[in-house]
């Protein structure tokens, strides 16, 4: 009844609506003036609050700067206000900003429950939001539930990136008080991630000493503006002339400069190829963008703001512009193709005639026409109607009635199938089918709230308003590629992506933000409502006991209106952030409409629109007869609960699921939960497994096992407790089980074995046969039945007892046997590498202290001789892997003071493990240098001259056939020199045997310093001397027999008693064999050679004649 009157009322006071606007804006503002104390144009002391953040609001000399600080300065300044500046913790800015009147808080992003909290002025800024990890850290996040392994999140406490993370389910969030300290959190490694905006990261990190490049970003959390919130007890009027003095500073140019003096790096200059520069594109992608430099674009013609012509026939509106930067980032050119109608763009995309369409909407049937870029504006789907309908919720309202929509959008269809009372007129285009609702030949229209109230204002169509919003889900704006080109829908999305929030907003307030009106002059229209008013009065009187109940009505239902939007965004961010799979589909085909992202993960799919247009619910179950039982419970119930059957992945596997379904019997929409239990399955399969192992091992363990209560009842026993110690049911230990030890035992085992929650300790018990058995026992504490016991394992050890004794037996008897400096035992545990020498040979006989006897082989093998090293790792190793049974070998060892001495060593493999790889040896070791050292002696003796140290005559000849040999086999040449002192006899008379020793020793040296070190000198006779030298032709072999003369010649021996010196000289003879002669031919030759030399005058080389 109240409308109907309304209405009337209405139409008969057409001809004083305007005073009756002006007589409540006089009302209005006199109240605001008697709540304030103050009139509008009185100046206002605004307190805002915020946190201390560099370049953005940070005290410089006790005074706050940066951008928000020079921002709400600006705007206080244009609207007469002043400004004061309190910083402190987040949470206390939200709690004054929200208690207290005149007071706001900066940056406050718009969160679900916020919004009717507080009184909002912006968009100031635009934030993207990252988790940001450390510069040298591996981290990477495909998702933002791989963050949930992380070991910590910082976050600043009370701000909305907590709520977020927590409300999503984060358990790792590590809450602090500022940024600076999550800053040091995560520089000090106490989380591995923090929360932070990207403009003030940077600035951060240098603040707090770690250089601003030491953070990198891990993962986008989300992209949204950020406000003023002023609480809701500050009076509108000065909320409004924010809002209005913001909007004149972002036009005039200001807000620029702001945002260029405080982010350069971020905002300024990022655009262009400095931009694009940045951009990874892949191998694919570059290889497209060299072939292509044109785009062909098509347009609606009229879908403004996004997209449409303007009469000079140019391409304008917010697709414009974005295509103007990518063109500007990435030089590709787009031409204009026409078309009059949007059926006519789509089939020019279809007909290969266009390439792209810049502003369109995705939907199932266009994929497979499209390739689709990523949403870059979302705008909800709202009903437009005149001004005179009655109220409504939804299309419901509307029963058979005629609804306006445009041929060919996606909503034409989506009203045909979901709301098929409706009769729907197609128009060409928005701007006709507002035009038809207007002069009343459709009742409603639906479509895009941004398009229609573009078009409202554009055409002046003054009876129209918003009546409804259909759906909580915005319309996602996309630009749709022919589907042969998805390389450029990859460029554009990089692009996009790499667009500054500063260049998005001017393209969003340039096309889509509306023009705030500055409003009337109040204190001319306080003057004019003044001398009308009072006659008014009545009039306004009873027009507001008329509208007191609408208004009732209208704050009731917008009430419901927000509890509603607020429900529905929190089911949304449910379902989208839920730990298990989500989706809805259509009860019939099988058909996905919507599915979250654990569920696109869990069969596979890399994304959700991927995952809507290819998986069919029905037709991934594995087993029919389950999906024949799901649907039998389905249409009797209408739902489904814990349902659990296989169903087919991606990429062909077979997964377990647990679902639950409820249809929705109007709609035919299926609502289902589903949950991967493959791995559940998989560990029930075990745990049934492992259990009937277990029992098989306790029941067939060469052991004893049995369980004791906490009163030492035995209430449970194995069979081989039961063959050794004869347990039964009515063995008297069963009530007792102390009886089952010997008497001298039952006090100690109670206290160390069975009496403790865990033990291990040795006893006697009473075997079967009567007699002790020496057992082992290992205790532990356990529940048994809902009661505590103890789990006792039981092992015979009466063998090894005997056995240990035995051993110890011996090892005393071969312990007294070895207990020499000279010889001892070692044991070698290849496995680990320990090793045990014999301490007293090794502290008497190598000098070392018993703590440094080396323990390890490599610690042994760094003081082997570097000559012996590889022949002995060669030997161990060769031992240790199996191929030798025993070792036996000689190596050199360096003692404590650095000297060499010799070790024997003899070993064999006297333990294996169960592969067969060896796990000890045992053997015995000897020092045998002085045994060497004889040996050595000896050696030398028969192989060295003992006057001239020169090679004997007998090593000699054995030396010099090989060589002989040698030059026969490689077809080379040998030289042998036969070399004999002249008048050494006369030598010998004159001066004594002893100056002719020093004489035989001198030509020794003097020769041993001309001769090579692979040449062979040896003394054959008194004082006849040869040598062999290899690969040598005659005239070489010449040259070194004069070098040897003419060396020997210079020689003087001292004689004794200082009478002087005595020189000598040498006669040689000089054979080479070409690899036929025999050695006795070539010392034949050589000798005829000497012969000659002495005979024809001596002190001469003579070479020997060839026949």
């Amino acid at each position: 009844m109240f409308p109907i009157i309304l209405n009337c009322c209405a139409r008969r006071m057409l001809a004083i609506a305007v005073i009756v606007c002006a007589l409540l804006a006089v009302v209005e503002h006199a109240r605001a003036d008697i709540l304030d104390h103050s009139g509008a144009d009185a100046t206002d002391t605004v307190v805002v609050r915020s946190v201390e953040l560099p370049r953005y609001m940070e005290l410089s000399g006790g005074a706050p700067s940066g951008f928000a600080a020079e921002l709400c300065r600006e705007i206080a300044s244009r609207s007469g206000d002043e400004v004061r500046f309190e910083l402190g913790t987040w949470r206390q800015a939200l709690h004054c900003a929200e208690a207290d009147a005149l007071c706001a808080a900066i940056p406050v992003a718009q969160l679900p429950g916020r919004e009717a909290r507080f009184k909002w002025v912006g968009p100031i800024s635009y934030e993207r939001t990252w988790l940001f990890a450390a510069q040298d850290s591996n981290i990477k996040l495909r998702t933002l539930s791989d963050a949930r392994r992380m070991s910590g999140i910082a976050v600043v406490h009370g701000s909305s990136h907590e709520h977020i993370l927590v409300e999503a389910g984060f358990a790792n969030v590590v809450s602090y008080a500022s940024l600076r300290q999550c800053i040091d959190a995560l520089g000090e490694g106490r989380v591995q991630l923090m929360v932070c905006d990207e403009s003030m990261v940077r600035g951060l990190a240098s603040a707090a000493g770690y250089g601003p490049d030491a953070f990198k970003p891990a993962f986008l959390l989300r992209e949204n503006p950020t406000y003023i919130a002023f609480s809701r007890d500050t009076p509108d009027f000065v909320v409004e002339r924010w809002q209005i003095e913001l909007g004149n500073i972002k036009r005039d140019g200001t807000y620029a400069r702001l945002m260029e003096t405080w982010f350069p790096e971020s905002e300024a200059g990022q655009t262009g190829s400095g931009v694009f520069s940045r951009i990874v594109l892949s191998d694919a992608e570059k290889a497209w963008l060299e072939r292509h430099r044109t785009v062909r674009v098509v347009v609606d013609p009229d879908y403004p703001p996004f997209d449409f012509k303007a009469p000079d026939g140019r391409h304008q509106g917010v697709a414009s512009d974005y295509l103007a930067i990518i063109s500007g980032m990435t030089g590709l050119r787009f031409e204009l193709v026409e078309a009059s109608t949007w059926p006519e763009a789509l089939t020019a995309i279809r007909s290969g005639q266009a390439d792209l369409i810049p502003a369109m909407i995705r939907t199932l049937d266009r994929r497979r026409h499209f390739e689709f870029t990523d949403p870059f504006l979302r705008f909800p789907i709202v009903v437009f109607t005149r001004t005179e309908h009655l109220f409504c919720t939804g299309l419901d309202d509307f029963g058979k009635e005629t609804i306006a929509t445009v041929k060919g959008y996606y909503l034409q269809e989506n009203l045909r199938r979901d709301y098929p009372d409706i009769r729907i007129a197609a128009y060409d285009s928005v701007r006709a089918a507002l035009r038809a609702v207007s002069s009343g030949e459709a009742e409603a229209f639906v479509g895009n709230l941004a398009v229609a109230s573009f078009i409202v204002r554009q055409e002046g169509l003054t009876n129209l308003k918003v009546a409804c919003r259909v759906s909580n889900a915005p319309e996602a704006l996309c630009m749709g590629v022919r589907p042969d080109w998805p390389e450029l829908a990859g460029i554009i999305d990089k692009v996009l992506e790499a667009v500054p929030m500063q260049q998005r907003t001017a393209v969003y307030d340039r096309w889509v933000a509306l023009p705030v009106d500055s409003g009337p002059d109040l204190s001319r229209l306080r003057k004019w409502g003044l001398s009308v008013g009072v006659p008014l009065v009545a009039l306004f009187a009873v027009m507001l006991l008329v509208n007191w109940r609408l208004r009732r009505e209208v704050r009731e239902r917008r009430r419901a209106e927000a509890g509603l939007a607020d429900s529905e965004r929190r089911y949304r961010d449910l379902f989208d952030n839920a730990q298990v799979g989500m989706f809805q589909s259509h009860s019939g085909s099988g058909e996905v409409l919507r599915a979250n992202r654990c569920a696109v993960q869990m069969f596979g799919y890399d994304d959700s629109s991927c995952f809507e247009a290819e998986f069919h619910f029905l037709e991934s179950f594995v087993d029919h007869d389950d999906l024949a039982r799901l649907r039998e419970r389905l249409d009797e119930a209408g739902h489904v609960a814990n349902f659990t059957t296989r169903m087919r992945r991606r990429d062909g596997a077979v997964i377990w699921v647990r679902t639950s379904l409820r249809r929705d019997r109007q709609s035919g929409v299926v609502t289902g939960v589903v949950d991967d239990v493959t791995s559940r399955r998989q560990m029930e399969h075990k745990l049934r497994e492992s259990e009937e192992l277990h029992r098989s091992v306790v029941e067939n363990s060469n052991d004893g096992i049995a369980i004791v209560d906490e009163n030492l009842r035995l209430v449970f026993f194995n069979r081989r407790a039961r063959e050794l110690f004869g347990f039964s049911a009515e063995s008297p230990v069963m009530a007792d089980f102390s009886r089952a030890f010997l008497e001298v035992d039952r006090l100690r085992v109670m206290r160390e074995g069975i009496g403790c929650a865990s033990g291990t300790c040795q006893a006697r018990m009473h075997g079967a046969d009567g007699r002790p058995l020496d057992v082992e026992i290992s205790s532990s504490g356990i529940v048994y039945e809902g009661r505590p016991a103890a789990l006792a394992v039981i092992r015979d050890i009466t063998s090894r007892k005997r056995a240990e004794m035995a051993l110890r037996e011996s090892e005393e008897r071969l312990a007294l046997a070895l207990d020499s400096a000279d010889y001892g035992l070692w044991e070698i545990w290849p496995q680990t590498g320990r090793l045990e020498l014999p301490v007293r040979m090794f502290c008497e006989n190598f000098g070392y202290e018993s703590q440094d006897v080396p323990l390890t082989m490599e610690d042994t093998l760094s003081h082997v001789h570097p000559e012996d090293a590889r022949t002995l790792r060669e030997a161990l190793r060769a031992f240790v892997s199996g191929e030798l049974d025993q070792l036996s070998t000689e190596f050199r060892l360096r003692d404590r003071s650095g000297q060499w001495r010799w070790l024997n060593v003899a070993g064999r493999i006297v333990e294996r493990g169960a592969s067969g790889e060896v796990a000890r040896i045992i053997g015995l070791c000897t020092d045998v240098t002085a045994r060497r050292a004889a040996e050595e002696r000896l050696r030398e003796l028969a192989v060295t001259d003992g006057l001239t140290t020169l090679f004997t005559r007998r090593h000699f000849m054995e030396l010099a056939e090989r060589e002989v040999r040698r030059a026969r086999r490689g077809g080379t040449t040998v030289a042998l020199l036969m070399m004999d002192a002249d008048n050494f006899k006369s030598i010998n008379d004159t001066h004594g045997h002893a100056v002719g020793d020093a004489v035989l020793r001198g030509l020794a040296r003097a020769g041993s310093a001309v001769v090579r070190e692979v040449d062979i000198f040896g003394r054959i006779g008194g004082e006849e001397f040869a040598i062999v030298l290899p690969d040598t032709e005659m005239e070489r072999a010449c040259a070194v027999a004069e070098r040897l003369r003419a060396a020997i010649g210079g020689l003087s021996v001292p004689l004794p008693d200082g009478r002087g010196a005595i020189r000598f000289t040498v006669s040689i003879g000089v054979a080479v064999a070409d690899g036929e002669e025999s050695l006795e031919g070539l010392f034949a030759a050589a000798d005829e050679a000497l012969y000659r030399a002495k005979s024809e005058g001596r002190d001469r080389v003579a070479v020997a004649r060839r026949d």
